[in-house]
């Protein structure tokens, strides 16, 4: 069976439809603050990669290459995505830096539609039933913040798309438990683990559930030989992609991977988070913070069913026989245990939950099983009319966050629910990564004649975009990075762009600044706003 024949023919142009229709938009989004930092790794990684196998005139690298013992300060970071953007800007020779990243944009895109088809397949070979799938489709691709993040971040997004590729491939192998779909499986876990590290606990709870199931199958007694190779095939695929995936690793793996979870353990970030009202550091986050996040950054509907689905799953459980419900309890295991880990270890967080979006796809699941469980009451109650309800609800739960992406756009990835009060930047960081700047830029240029203009912004953040705008856009400006800890009085330029993010202006609230009568904030002339929440604001400098 291949993924294609999975799929009949109304199904791909219900796709395709919607893929070609979300690629279209993949050019109205600015550049997030990672993405020339990735740009530059993905080079460098294509780097190492060419001269190790002396190839490096086929893909004319540039010198700065990959050094495995000094750069394990990236993390382990070795994405496919960034690689192949890196390939594909060599192959065909993109010259224009903002075809550069229209083009990482769309693969972008291209990795998360992926990652909402691979959900499609899981639900619907899980549940037996297209409907489901299509209703599991929608939680996954209609997330208004996820969503936005799907076009432009090239980390938190891929490793989500994986391990929803992940979840499809596992659970063929452990319903078939056949060669094939071992080696699919044990392929994207390792994919999904090399874009983000902490995915570490995917192959573990993999690993953990197949025994299992092959002492379940055989009544406890032991491994039969059939399953012992098939499992051989996963735990080889596993390893072997591992390895090949993360080029880093490649001159001494066992000393290398250690370095880069000893690195990982002592995240240097220093900044600060707006949460709840207050500045917190990053590294201090309380147990909550995800929590928190997670609640008021995803659309209430999906909210309640997830709530409805996870009570499902425990009355099932309770109802049934743990050997039954192996796999639900994987998809339950995966949600607490990284969550468990980030408040036990204290781990570093910024910019919201972005660093545990891989945690969407399990979400998603007990979302779907939520609706399934509401279907099945309204069809037992009101058999006659089931249909017409259930379609209502449907429109019910997926209607504001369409509304909301269509009137947000480009600029839903600062969506919050109602939960995080009218105004949400009162009490949590908003552009965190700065993508807005591209439209302050852009307005700048639009009214400002002058062939030379000075930008000047906190830590630069305004340069992030520089790639996104034309030629004769980037001709104009010339950027000149700000301290915070330096007052903008001790700046000449001719524009100031904030964020209002990382504690800017003595931890002072986004609201103080822009309201304020001080120099430069009160000469305020653009801001961009979305949903009557200030993202970002350009201010006329003296």
């Amino acid at each position: 069976m291949s993924i294609y024949s999975n799929l009949d023919k109304k199904q791909i142009t219900v796709f395709l439809f919607f893929y070609f229709f979300g690629l279209f938009f993949a050019k109205d989004f600015g550049i997030s603050w990672d993405e020339p930092w990735q740009k530059n790794w993905g080079d460098r990684t294509l780097a190492y990669m060419a001269r190790t196998f002396n190839i490096d005139q086929i893909f004319n690298v540039p010198n700065y290459i990959l050094n495995p013992h000094k750069d394990i300060g990236a993390y382990g970071y070795a994405n496919i995505f960034d690689i192949l953007c890196s390939v594909i800007e060599k192959t065909f020779s993109m010259q224009d830096i903002r075809n550069v990243y229209i083009m990482r944009h769309c693969v972008n895109y291209t990795f998360y539609f992926s990652g909402c088809i691979f959900f499609f397949l899981f639900i619907k070979d899980f549940l037996k039933n297209n409907f489901y799938g299509y209703i599991g489709f929608s939680f996954y691709l209609l997330n208004p913040r996820l969503l936005a993040h799907g076009f432009y971040n090239g980390k938190d997004s891929i490793a989500q798309a994986l391990v929803a590729a992940s979840l499809f491939f596992l659970f063929l192998y452990y319903k078939r438990n056949t060669k094939r779909w071992a080696i699919l499986s044990g392929l994207t876990i390792a994919l999904s683990f090399t874009t983000r590290i902490p995915l570490i606990f995917l192959p573990l709870i993999s690993l953990i559930l197949l025994i299992e199931v092959s002492f379940v199958n055989h009544r406890w007694k032991c491994i039969n030989l059939n399953f012992s190779e098939h499992f051989l095939f996963f735990a080889g695929s596993l390893l072997i992609s591992t390895y090949i995936f993360l080029p880093i690793i490649w001159e001494s793996p066992f000393l290398m991977l250690k370095d880069i979870f000893t690195a990982m353990a002592n995240h240097p970030w220093e900044g600060y988070n707006f949460y709840l009202g207050n500045y917190v550091k990053g590294s201090d986050s309380p147990w909550h913070y995800i929590f928190v996040w997670i609640i008021i950054t995803t659309p209430i509907t999906f909210l309640i069913f997830f709530l409805i689905g996870i009570f499902e799953t425990f009355r099932s459980i309770s109802k049934k026989n743990i050997e039954s419900n192996l796999f639900q309890i994987l998809l339950l295991s995966a949600i607490v245990i990284p969550i468990c880990m980030v408040i036990i270890l204290n781990s570093t967080l910024t910019g919201g939950w972005r660093h545990l979006y891989f945690l969407y796809p399990f979400i998603c699941y007990f979302m779907v099983i939520g609706f399934k469980k509401i279907n099945i009451i309204i069809k037992i109650k009101y058999f006659n009319n089931s249909k017409m309800i259930i379609l209502l609800i449907a429109v019910i739960t997926f209607i504001e966050p369409i509304y909301k992406i269509i009137k947000m756009h480009p600029h839903h990835h600062s969506y919050f629910n109602f939960l995080a009060g009218k105004d949400p930047l009162l009490s949590f960081d908003g552009d965190y990564w700065g993508s807005s700047s591209r439209e302050c830029l852009e307005w700048i240029s639009e009214n400002d004649s002058r062939k030379s203009i000075k930008i000047l912004s906190t830590s630069n953040m305004a340069s992030k975009s520089y790639g996104i705008l034309t030629d004769i856009d980037r001709s104009k400006f010339e950027f000149i990075f700000r301290d915070k800890e330096i007052s903008i009085t001790n700046y000449s330029g001719d524009y100031y762009i904030t964020n209002f993010f990382d504690g800017e202006s003595n931890g002072e609230s986004y609201q103080n600044i822009s309201n304020s009568n001080r120099y430069p904030f009160e000469n305020e002339v653009f801001s961009v706003i979305a949903e009557n929440v200030k993202l970002m604001s350009v201010y006329k400098l003296n």
